[in-house]
């Protein structure tokens, strides 16, 4: 429990809402936002005149701006660059009124305050010369900053800077929207809350019916600007800034909140919170919850059913939504109509009646207040659905992490969806919520949270903190993602992973909160600020909410049905893979169970457009959405996941081509191919004449196509060809995204997508006997045309180049705005394919006679676009896909092998490696050019990093830049898999004896006991599940339980048993853990798992071209030769203990071979590990047992020692009283219970301070007894009943 000056976090809580209670004034309401530098510099500003002299009405606001001034003469409190700009310019012109007019200000001096407006005016022009105004996210920032710039060049202040220009049109825009004749009207607008931006273009006589207690919607900076610049002077105004004077002078003398007051705001945000994460009412205090609730039924009531942050301010859906959610955890039925009614649009709930664009996190908040009133509100169903699909279609086709206008954290947003689809699986698995019921939505719903889980673990710090100036607030929502998110996997690696991530965060926050100390800036105004309560209140959440552990939740793996097993031999394949080496392991297995959510979805449209009879099966199907998801997440670049799936689609789409141009169209066209030309000619002038966007066939919408005029013969018809055909070209140009996209973008997929199938054409052989090939009668193709990655990079520019950093679609601009961009780009796209062409013509040239060299290692440090947060480095892709040094190049590590280029390829020609060609050639002349073919592939690859520099020194923005990152790891990726032939057997067995045999180099069984030995054999695997299982004896002192300590072998008729059992008789269920009487036993899954993971760690893999994973992972804390090992070399040793197997014998996998002593050996060895790890833990349990019985009994010492020494002062006080008792006489129970013989009572004098005793003072003038003489005579007058000592007690 997390303590503080004595005070643990449930009394902490309970505080805290009876300060938002008390604390209300009934005048202005309550708040606790932190000062802010931009409104104190309006309140500084503001004179008056009194006595026929003008003053400065408040001296203190100008005294905390110069307090605060920093040494570089800014006046910044976060890393915000428009902060920064904001707080400058309005203090700098604050500056300039007081050193023109000091009034009754003498310090600082004139002097002084030139010197602090020169260092102001170089920071600003520092700043301005850096600033990106195109990119900066900050709602009104625009009008603000080109108003003071107009202030200050009345002032005599000019700046000048190369943003300027864009600063105009964006101010010109929004001035174009506003509608001045709204604001003199009597119903509120958020224009009034930023009056300060209107100097000089609205009459402020005629705005004063917007004041709410003196404040222009409690905006400090707004009042000042009335204040100012109303003909009439406003008493009420200015009570009101005294009041947020003395608010906050509490903190800081002189400054002032950002907001004041924020009533509303801060009760409903706190309360919530702390409700749902494991704060009861009574713990929070019922008096005071019921006066919130009565407090915010009455808000409510103010303006039909809708409120603002405090009441009278203008009334948004964010407050709403979060008073109507308070309320229903509080028990009260709040109607949500004036909600729906108010804010409801056709796609989504906006935040204000005036506001057009969507907002995240209000779609959020209003879902939550919706499904806070099922089951007992059920109208509402209509909008639940739309904002159910308005939060899933925002992150699925938002790219990177989403950005909330309202809080700095990235955590925030993560953390309201999560919260609300939580709650709202949990109510569709009450049967309350049916729109679940839909298997595509649903499927969305769990790669969104599934996908924010892991996105949180990611971007968690070393120390335990989130965010980069690791602030408890950011920490305290990640904390409480994860704990919701806790049951949703079962993925042992994730899992464990999450539990210490949740430690760890819980420990920074214990270290690092203080409840009295400055609150996090993390709440977005016209400046960042923070709220003391509010801060305080996530904090105490984040310690308190628990972590859901129950079974009755089912995990995201036991829902998609994944097998645990089948996905740790795939997390340990991939950990060995070169490209992985920095890679942690619990990302490596939490992006394959994400590639698992996939599946369903692409196996519905898996042959939408290819016949399923006319292809081979794929064993590389499965793998393609964790080559698109591993180049995505591992680097941090966070692909809308929507354009991931098409991506993946189009992926199999490329594979399912090459397989039927070489089965189907090679075979109906012999002897003619050049048929194939004209159809395809045909086809595209046919779509350029007639687009139609229903002809996407692998849209979600298009499933249910009829597909009968489809042959499934061996060799189908020309029209069945042509069929096909145009399926798949429609699939790509009439694609929805492509339609949406600039014309540009799609004249370009078009052309490269005809040359790609007129080069694919060209490659296929022709079987008509003493026919001329078609490439020599045919035009000729370079080589980046017979790869798809040309055209594949056009079709992912033309999905991600219509969407903005918003998540909306359709802007119809370029996907690369200038023309050095776009050529670059597409030279890079040519490196690419042509590094493909000639390293999958390598490939198919004997292994022997190529010179290989080591793979390179996937750099995680310095990777492009990794962050939005790092520097847009195009040329920092990664060292495997970008910085090729001539040292590091794999003439057989191919970008991508999805187009097949046989032997009879020019390449081909000009390097005759073929088998039947090297035949006739020497040693020599193959080695030769092998050698001139690993010289051209580190050319290009050279040529392929000076494009990537070319692109960083071209300034492309970030979205871009992780696009090409994406594209070009994805290249390196898909080439190193696919090339793999062993990836099919990670994906498809499912029981422990295949999965073993599949992960190996398969041979000969038996083998000699001298081969057997080799690591890295079947036999050694084998042998490793045919160990003799072992009978465990009862211990006669444990009561009956099962000891482990002695292990014996099982008896014969058991073995015969067994040894008749080779294969498993049924497959083996991984999720499900095996009951057992008696015993708890660990999970036959987790059991198997472990032996698998060992015996795999400790096989060799000699038939691999790849690098496997080094033994040591830096990325690792826990060192794999630091394991425990019992055995020889050969012998297998398992990293977790087994559990003993008792009734369970029979149920073994294989018998020990009698004759095969690598059984006998793994058997002692394993029993040997067993009893040395059961002993050091019982070693464990005594040491803990007998230190808690040693501190009990001190701790008992020490009271009696404390209450003997009280007795003893009280009794040598007593003594110096001499007043006779009466003679008692005993009673014959007391003369019956003194017979028995008493124990004399031994006190050491030498042993008092030792044992914890006190000693009295003596008194004055009397001789002070022994201890011994004392206790003697208090034992004599017990027994005879003489004269008793009055006690004062």
């Amino acid at each position: 429990m997390y303590i503080h000056d004595g005070v643990d976090h449930r009394t902490r809580a309970h505080m805290l809402v009876r300060q938002l209670v008390d604390e209300h004034d009934s005048t202005y309401g309550v708040g606790s936002m932190t000062c802010s530098i931009y409104d104190t510099a309006w309140v500084a500003m503001i004179t008056k005149q009194a006595s026929g002299q003008t003053r400065w009405l408040f001296p203190s606001a100008f005294e905390y701006l110069m307090k605060s001034q920093h040494h570089d003469g800014g006046w910044h409190t976060t890393f915000s660059e428009i902060d920064a700009i904001l707080n400058t310019l309005a203090a700098l012109l604050a500056l300039r009124k007081h050193i023109a007019f000091p009034y009754q200000i003498q310090h600082p001096s004139k002097e002084d305050l030139q010197h602090r407006q020169n260092r102001a005016i170089y920071y600003l022009e520092a700043k301005f010369s850096e600033w990106d105004v195109s990119a900066t996210v900050s709602d009104g920032f625009e009008t603000l900053v080109s108003k003071l710039l107009q202030l200050l060049l009345v002032e005599g202040v000019t700046f000048n800077f190369q943003g300027l220009e864009t600063l105009n049109e964006l101010r010109a825009k929004t001035a174009a929207k506003f509608n001045v004749s709204k604001l003199y009207g009597t119903v509120r607008s958020s224009a009034a809350r930023s009056l300060e931006g209107l100097i000089g273009e609205i009459d402020f006589s005629r705005i004063s019916q917007h004041r709410i207690s003196g404040s222009m919607m409690a905006s400090p900076a707004s009042t000042a600007a009335y204040l100012m610049h109303t003909p009439t002077w406003d008493d009420e105004a200015e009570a009101y800034l005294n009041q947020i004077l003395s608010v906050g002078g509490k903190r800081s003398v002189g400054g002032v909140p950002s907001q004041y007051p924020t009533t509303v705001f801060e009760v409903t945000q706190s309360l919530s919170v702390l409700l749902a994460n494991g704060f009861s009412a009574e713990e929070l205090g019922i008096y005071h919850l019921e006066n919130a609730a009565d407090f915010l039924e009455a808000c409510l009531a103010i303006d039909a059913g809708v409120t603002g942050s405090a009441p009278y301010v203008e009334s948004d859906a964010d407050n709403t939504a979060k008073t109507l959610s308070v309320l229903s955890q509080l028990g009260r039925t709040p109607n949500p109509q004036g909600l729906v009614v108010r804010f409801e649009t056709r796609e989504f709930f906006k935040t204000y009646t005036q506001e057009r664009n969507p907002s995240f996190r209000t779609n959020c908040l209003v879902l939550k207040a919706l499904l806070d009133l099922l089951p007992g509100n059920s109208e509402q169903t209509p909008q639940i659905e739309k904002t159910v699909g308005f939060i899933t279609n925002y992150w699925w086709t938002t790219n990177g992490e989403i950005e909330d206008l309202s809080n700095t954290s990235l955590n925030y947003p993560i953390m309201l969806m999560v919260d609300v689809l939580v709650r709202l699986l949990d109510l569709w698995e009450g049967g309350f919520a049916p729109i679940l019921d839909d298997l595509p939505l649903r499927d969305k719903v769990f790669i969104c949270l599934y996908q924010a889980l892991t996105r949180t673990l990611q971007d968690q710090n070393d120390n335990g903190s989130w965010g980069r100036t690791q602030r408890c607030e950011s920490t305290a929502y990640a904390v409480l993602i994860l704990t919701k998110l806790a049951p949703l996997s079962s993925a042992p690696r994730v899992k464990s992973h999450l539990y210490q991530a949740i430690e760890k965060a819980r420990k920074f926050l214990a270290d690092n909160f203080r409840p009295l100390s400055e609150p996090d800036l993390v709440w977005k105004g016209k400046t960042t600020a923070g709220s003391s309560v509010i801060f305080q209140a996530f904090v105490l959440a984040a310690l308190q909410a628990p972590i859901i552990k129950s079974s009755s939740k089912l995990s995201i793996e036991s829902r998609f049905e994944m097998s645990l097993a089948r996905i740790a031999i795939q997390t340990k394949y991939y950990a060995r893979q070169s490209w992985f080496a920095n890679v942690p392991e619990w990302q490596i297995q939490a992006c394959l169970v994400e590639s698992n959510l996939f599946l369903p979805q692409l196996k519905d449209v898996r042959y939408a457009v290819f016949p399923q009879s006319d292809l081979k099966d794929d064993q590389y199907f499965e793998t393609i959405p964790f080559i698109w998801l591993a180049a995505s997440n591992f680097d941090r670049r966070f692909i809308g996941p929507e354009f991931l799936y098409q991506m993946m689609i189009l992926t199999f789409l490329n594979r399912q081509l090459d397989d039927y141009a070489t089965n189907i169209i090679a075979g109906t066209f012999a002897g003619c191919l050049l048929e194939v030309e004209d159809i395809l000619h045909d086809v595209f002038d046919e779509l350029e004449q007639y687009t139609d966007k229903d002809q996407c066939y692998c849209d979600n919408h298009d499933l249910n196509m009829p597909r009968s005029s489809v042959s499934t013969n061996a060799t189908a018809s020309i029209a069945d060809v042509r069929i096909v055909l145009h399926r798949f070209i429609s699939h790509v140009l009439n694609h929805p995204y492509v339609l949406m996209a600039s014309h540009h973008d799609q004249s370009h997929l078009r052309s490269e997508l005809l040359g790609f199938l007129l080069g694919s054409v060209n490659q296929l052989p022709d079987q008509q006997p003493g026919s001329a090939s078609v490439a020599g009668s045919s035009g000729s193709h370079s080589e980046s045309d017979q790869t798809h990655h040309t055209y594949t990079f056009n079709f992912l520019s033309c999905l991600v180049g219509n969407q903005s950093l918003k998540g909306s679609v359709g802007l119809r601009r370029d996907f690369l705005d200038t023309p050095e961009q776009q050529y670059l780009a597409a030279a890079m796209c040519r490196h690419i394919s042509i590094v493909s062409f000639m390293s999958s013509t390598a490939l198919d040239q004997p292994i022997d006679h190529i010179v290989q060299q080591p793979t390179p290692v996937k750099s995680r440090i310095s990777s492009f676009g990794m962050d939005n947060t790092h520097s847009r480095s195009v040329s920092s892709v990664s060292s495997s896909s970008s910085t090729y040094s001539h040292s590091d190049i794999s003439p057989i590590s191919a970008v991508s092998s999805n187009s097949s280029v046989p032997s009879t390829s020019p390449t081909s020609e000009d390097f005759p490696l073929s088998d039947k060609q090297s035949g006739s050639q020497s040693h020599d002349e193959v080695l030769s050019q092998s050698l001139q073919l690993t010289r051209l592939l580190s050319h290009e690859r050279k040529c392929l990093n000076v494009c990537l520099q070319s692109l960083d020194a071209a300034s492309i923005n970030q979205p871009t830049a992780n696009i090409l990152g994406l594209f070009v790891d994805l290249s390196e990726l898909s080439g190193l898999i696919f090339r793999d032939s062993n990836i099919g057997s990670c994906y498809q067995p499912t029981t422990a004896v295949e999965v073993i045999e599949e992960a190996c180099t398969l041979s000969t069984f038996p083998m000699p006991p001298e081969k057997a030995k080799q690591r890295g054999s079947v036999a050694a695997a084998r042998a490793a599940l045919a160990t003799e299982p072992l009978a465990l004896s009862r211990n006669p002192s444990s009561n009956g339980t099962l000891c482990s300590e002695k292990p014996t072998l099982i008896s014969d008729q058991e073995k015969i048993e067994i040894t008749g059992t080779t294969t498993l008789q049924r497959e083996w269920n991984w999720n499900r853990p095996i009951p057992t009487p008696h015993v708890r036993r660990t999970s036959r899954s987790s059991i198997e798992m472990a032996r698998i993971e060992c015996i795999m760690s400790e096989m060799g893999d000699s038939s691999r071209t790849t690098l496997p994973k080094p033994k040591i992972n830096p990325m690792r804390k826990e060192n794999q030769q630091n394991r425990p090992r019992a055995a020889t070399e050969g012998q297998s040793v398992y990293s977790l203990p087994m559990p003993p197997f008792g009734d369970l014998a029979h149920k073994r996998v294989a018998s020990a071979d009698s004759t095969n002593v690598e059984s006998t050996k793994l058997a002692k060895a394993r029993a040997q590990v067993q009893r040395k790890l059961n002993g050091e833990s019982q070693r464990k349990a005594s040491t803990e047992r007998h230190a808690r019985e040693a501190n009990e009994v001190d701790a008992q010492r020490r009271r009696a020692s404390s209450l003997q020494a009280k007795a003893m002062a009280e009794t040598t006080r007593a003594m110096s009283v001499h007043e006779p008792m009466p003679k008692r006489h005993l009673t014959a129970k007391e003369l019956k219970k003194d017979t028995s013989p008493k124990a004399e009572v031994k006190i050491e004098s030498n042993s008092v301070q030792e044992k914890g005793w006190i000693k009295a003072p003596p008194a004055e003038g009397v001789a002070k007894p022994s201890e011994k003489t004392q206790a003697k005579k208090l034992h004599r007058a017990s027994r005879l009943g003489g004269p008793r000592l009055k006690l004062p007690f």
